[in-house]
C-alpha cells in the first residue's frame, strides 16, 4: 500500500495540512504533482506533498487521476518556508497555483539568455547596499536588474514601491511584473505562464517567492528595515526576511538605515554621511509652544523667500484629548466614552476616531464651569492653530498637496512617501523627534533611528531639524553628528544585556476568541507549568479595539522555540501565533 499526502487547492484550517489517498495499484506519483482526488463527494484537484507506507486512517479513497504537472522544486522549497513561519500548508498551495490556466510542467523548457541593457555604473558587489540618496539606489537596482542572465525577485514593502520600480524597470527595458496581494487573477495567471518560458524580474511581496521558477532567482529585498516587510494586518504575519533565511539564499538589501538584526548578522559598513542634520531645543516640557528657535527661523526665512517647509507632528487630527485647564477634567467621546485622538473641524465640533462620533466641545467645563481648555498630543490641525498664532500671513496646511501652495505643509509620519514632491522645499521639520522614542516598546529606538534615516534619503540635501526636549541625549548626539557605526554597536550591547532580540527568539500569541480571559490565563498556566524552565512566558496588556480585545501572550526563548512548540496542536485556531513579532505593541 502506497499512501499519498495531498494538498487540495482550497483554503483549510492550518491544523489540518493534508489528506492521504491511495495511490492506484501500478501507477506512482512523485511529490509535487497534480492529482484529482475526490473531496467531500465532489472532484478537486490537490498537490502530492509526500509519500507514506501507511496511514492512521482504516479506510481511504483512492486517487481518481494523476497529472503530468508539477510544482517547481523552488516553489515546494518556497510553500517548506512559508509553512515554516506558521503558514496553513493547503492555504498556501491555493495561493501558489493560480485559479485556471496550465500548470507548468516539471521538464525545464529552453529559453533564451536576457542581454540587458549596459549598465549605467558597476553595481556593488556587497550583499548590504547601505545608501543615503533613494533615488541613487533606485539606479543601481536598475543596473543590478539589466545585468541579471536569469530570473530575478525585488521584495519590495509596499505595493507602491513594486508598482514604481516595474514602471522604472519596464521603461529600463527590463522584462518586469508586479505580483503582490492586489494582483488580479488575469494578470497573476499571465505572470505564472510566462515565468515559465522567459527570464523576469519579478515585483512584490512575499508572493512572488511562489511563482514557478525553474532555478533559484537572485533576490533582492529593498528597504531592509521597512516595517511593512513584516505583515501586520493578516495571519500568518509573513516576515519576508525571514522566508528567504529559510530558503538559503543569500539576498542583497538594499536600505538607509539596517534593522539592528541585519547589522548583527552582516556587519556592514556605514557610508560616509554629510547630509545637514540639526537639533531643535524645546526647553522644559509643558512651557513649550512646539516652536523652537530653529523652526521659527526657518518657517520665517521660508515665507519670505517664497519656499516650502515639511513639518512631520507624531498624530492625525486636532489633538489626542482636551482637558479643562482649572479642574482637569477630560471631554470624553459621548458614545464610547474614550479619550482618544479627536478630530475638530471649522465649527468645533469633534469627531472620536474610534467609533465616529460628531459632538460638540461645550463653552464651559461640565465640572466647574471654567471656560479655558488644554489641548494635549499634537496633530496636524493643532499645529496649523500653533503656526497661524506665531505668524498669521503665514499659509499652512494640514496635509502634503502640492496642488495646494502654501507655506508650511503639516503631515503625520507618512508623509515619507510625498516629501519629494514639493518643488521649492527648503526644509523638513519633525516637530516631536520624542514622541519617536517615547513608546513602551524595546525597538523604539530602532525604529526611530531607521525612520529619520529613510526620511532624509528621500531629499537628502535639504536640512532635516528635529526638536526635542532632551537634546543633550546619547539617541540625538549620534543622530546629528551621524555616528551610525557608534549607535548599532551600543543597542547591541544593550539587547545583549537586557536578552532581546537578536539574542532570543520571541513568539507573540494572540487570542481574540470568545471568553478570552479565562482562556488566557488557562493557557498562561498551561505554559508556565510544561515550558517554565525552557521560556519565559509572560502576559502583555490586552489590545483593545472598537471591534473587539484580544489577549496576548510574550514567549522567550534563547533556544529554537520551534523545538518546543508544536504549533498547531499548542495554538490551534482563534490562537495566533506571531513568529517573528517586530514589535511588542503589534
Amino acid at each position: 500500500m502506497t499512501v499519498a499526502r495531498v494538498i487540495p487547492l482550497r483554503r483549510l484550517p492550518s491544523d489540518v495540512p493534508w489528506f492521504d489517498y491511495l495511490v492506484p495499484d501500478g501507477q506512482t506519483v512523485q511529490r509535487g504533482q497534480f492529482v484529482d482526488v475526490s473531496f467531500r463527494r465532489r472532484p478537486l484537484r490537490g498537490v502530492v506533498w509526500s509519500m507514506a507506507d501507511q496511514s492512521v486512517f482504516p479506510h481511504l479513497e483512492t486517487i481518481q487521476h494523476i497529472h503530468e504537472h508539477w510544482l517547481t522544486d523552488w516553489q515546494l522549497a518556497a510553500i517548506e518556508a512559508l509553512i515554516a513561519e506558521g503558514g496553513s500548508p493547503a492555504s498556501i498551495v491555493a495561493s501558489t497555483v493560480p485559479p485556471t490556466g496550465r500548470r507548468p510542467r516539471r521538464t525545464i523548457p529552453s529559453r533564451s539568455t536576457k542581454s540587458g541593457r549596459p549598465a549605467s555604473h558597476s553595481v556593488p558587489t556587497e550583499r548590504t547596499w547601505w545608501y543615503r540618496e533613494r533615488a541613487q539606489i533606485v539606479r543601481t537596482i536598475l543596473d543590478w536588474a539589466s545585468a541579471l542572465s536569469t530570473s530575478g525577485i525585488i521584495l519590495t514593502p509596499t505595493l507602491e514601491d513594486a508598482d514604481t520600480l516595474v514602471e522604472y524597470l519596464n521603461r529600463a527595458g527590463v522584462p518586469a511584473r508586479a505580483v503582490h496581494g492586489q494582483t488580479t487573477s488575469p494578470t497573476y495567471r499571465e505572470t505564472y505562464a510566462l515565468i515559465q518560458t522567459t527570464p523576469l524580474v519579478v515585483v512584490g511581496t512575499w508572493k512572488a517567492l511562489l511563482l514557478p521558477f525553474h532555478e533559484p532567482p537572485a533576490i533582492l529585498i529593498d528597504q531592509e528595515e521597512h516595517p511593512a516587510h513584516k505583515q501586520s494586518l493578516q495571519y500568518p504575519r509573513y516576515d519576508t526576511r525571514r522566508i528567504v533565511s529559510h530558503l538559503n539564499i543569500q539576498p542583497i538589501a538594499t536600505t538607509p538605515a539596517p534593522s539592528i538584526s541585519w547589522f548583527y548578522a552582516h556587519h556592514p559598513t556605514p557610508p560616509i554621511d554629510e547630509r545637514p542634520r540639526e537639533l531643535g531645543a524645546l526647553g522644559v516640557p509643558g512651557s513649550s509652544h512646539w516652536l523652537s528657535s530653529r523652526v521659527q527661523d526657518l518657517v520665517t526665512t521660508a515665507h519670505q523667500k517664497n519656499q516650502q517647509l515639511v513639518a512631520i507632528v507624531p498624530r492625525r487630527g486636532f489633538a489626542r484629548l482636551i482637558a479643562c485647564r482649572d479642574c482637569g477634567w477630560v471631554l470624553a467621546c459621548e458614545q464610547c466614552y474614550k479619550l482618544l485622538t479627536l478630530r475638530r473641524d471649522a465649527t468645533h465640533h469633534v469627531t472620536c476616531s474610534w467609533c465616529s462620533h460628531h459632538q460638540s466641545i461645550p463653552s464651559q467645563c461640565p465640572s466647574c464651569q471654567g471656560t479655558r481648555w488644554s489641548y494635549h498630543g499634537l496633530g496636524p490641525e493643532h499645529f496649523v492653530d500653533i503656526l497661524s498664532t506665531f505668524n498669521p500671513n503665514i499659509t499652512a496646511v494640514p496635509a502634503i498637496n502640492p496642488a495646494v501652495d502654501a507655506t508650511v505643509y503639516v503631515d503625520t509620519y507618512q508623509a515619507v512617501r510625498s516629501v519629494a514632491d514639493l518643488p521649492r522645499l527648503a526644509g523638513i521639520l519633525v516637530i516631536s523627534g520624542d514622541s519617536l522614542l517615547n513608546i513602551p516598546d524595546p525597538v523604539a529606538a530602532e525604529r526611530a533611528w531607521q525612520y529619520l534615516n529613510r526620511l532624509q534619503a528621500t531629499a537628502p540635501a535639504i536640512p532635516l531639524v528635529v526638536q526635542t526636549f532632551q537634546p543633550d541625549s546619547d539617541f540625538w548626539q549620534r543622530w546629528v553628528s551621524h555616528g551610525d557605526a557608534a549607535w548599532y554597536e551600543h543597542e547591541i550591547q544593550d539587547r545583549r544585556r537586557l536578552q532581546l532580540p537578536p539574542f532570543v527568539e520571541t513568539w507573540l500569541v494572540r487570542y481574540a476568541g470568545p471568553n478570552f480571559e479565562q482562556t488566557i490565563v488557562s493557557k498562561l498556566h498551561e505554559l508556565t507549568t510544561h515550558h517554565g524552565a525552557s521560556c519565559t512566558v509572560k502576559r502583555l496588556p490586552d489590545a483593545v479595539s472598537p471591534q473587539r480585545t484580544v489577549g496576548r501572550l510574550l514567549i522567550t526563548s534563547t533556544q529554537p522555540l520551534r523545538d518546543q512548540f508544536d504549533v498547531p496542536n499548542e495554538f490551534p485556531p482563534p490562537w495566533q501565533v506571531d513568529m517573528s513579532p517586530s514589535s511588542w505593541l503589534e
